[in-house]
């Protein structure tokens, strides 16, 4: 039985985004097919180091429908913001805990979520990379 392969753009190229990028790689059915970082060097940078074909603005990211999942590992003051963008924009939201730093934004954030038909979930700790397995491993 194939398996659909799910798309991921990284928002955030810092230090936890490594992580991330090789998690990435772990499963057949995950591909990290873009990366975005408030500094584009950054974000060149990380594409480069891991392989990744594109290095974009994180609204071009946000828009490019090659992305089906956003992994949100921006600051944790932006995560509601870049998270409804991405739901906006018929994306699945993966963020760095919290989603969202006020009671007032995670409800707006999960109405949106609802209405587009997207899944979010924050990550606790540990990364998913380091706590989730490939099938028959």
């Amino acid at each position: 039985m194939a398996t659909e392969t799910a798309k991921i753009g990284i928002v955030g190229c810092g230090n936890i985004s490594n992580i991330y990028f090789q998690g990435g790689t772990t499963f057949e059915n995950l591909e990290v097919v873009a990366c975005a970082d408030l500094f584009e060097e950054r974000a060149k940078a990380k594409a480069k180091e891991h392989g990744v074909g594109k290095a974009l603005s994180t609204e071009a990211l946000l828009a490019d429908p090659e992305v089906d999942i956003v992994v949100n590992l921006t600051v944790p003051k932006v995560h509601a913001q870049i998270g409804l963008a991405a739901v906006e924009n018929g994306k699945h939201v993966h963020g760095e805990k919290p989603l969202a730093v006020t009671r007032e934004a995670a409800p707006s954030l999960s109405r949106w979520r609802r209405r587009r038909g997207s899944a979010s979930a924050a990550r606790p700790t540990p990364s998913w990379a380091a706590v989730c397995r490939p099938a028959g491993s």
